[in-house]
């Protein structure tokens, strides 16, 4: 018989896929403050589509990825949507390192890819794991976390261009997603019989 879903159990969920979190909304507040710097120091233009494009790149991608597999089971799905987004972002550090426009492009398309799909399944995997007295408070945890990671990195980012530069941040910066989505990633797959146990409820 299945569990009935209990607070411990989603907070014990919301911790162990936080990084993931974290790193997600990182990497569009990098995108956000440092994108379109990014994209028109490797272009060489001072052209500001370019660097929206690259924004959209991310973004556009990830609204549309996140339509097209809403259908998709969230627990598995949030492990696969992480593992693309690393690599997604493993590509745009390709073409950050070599100046390469193209493969910024290509990377940021393909971590856009991962990363909305994966923020998708993260609610649709936390939310059901909540009794529903609960479900409120989570998601407005889950929220508040969002919103911390997409901006206070950013801020930190911004800052350490002025220390190491543009090119150097966003390889640290990268690095540092990746290590967030990577520890999300071996988490949930370990969990993920238990997972379906869970939210089998009802």
């Amino acid at each position: 018989m299945a569990e009935r879903p209990t607070l411990s159990g989603a907070r014990s969920m919301f911790v162990a896929a936080a990084p993931a979190l974290v790193g997600m909304w990182a990497l569009g507040g990098l995108y956000l403050a440092l994108g379109p710097s990014l994209a028109i120091s490797i272009l060489g233009s001072d052209s500001h589509v370019a660097g929206g494009l690259l924004i959209f790149a991310l973004t556009g991608t990830g609204a549309a990825a996140s339509v097209l597999l809403r259908r998709f089971d969230a627990e598995p799905l949030l492990v696969r949507g992480c593992i693309v987004l690393i690599g997604g972002v493993a590509v745009t550090l390709v073409g950050v390192w070599l100046r390469s426009a193209v493969v910024l492009y290509a990377g940021s398309v393909l971590a856009g890819i991962g990363l909305g799909p994966a923020f998708s399944a993260y609610v649709r995997t936390i939310a059901p794991l909540a009794p529903p007295e609960g479900r409120g408070g989570l998601l407005g945890a889950m929220y508040l976390s969002t919103y911390l990671s997409f901006s206070v990195p950013a801020v930190i980012a911004g800052a350490a261009v002025t220390l190491y530069g543009l090119r150097d941040t966003t390889l640290m910066y990268g690095v540092a997603v990746m290590l967030l989505a990577t520890a999300t990633t071996v988490v949930v797959a370990r969990r993920l019989p238990e997972l379906s146990d869970r939210t089998s409820v009802g």
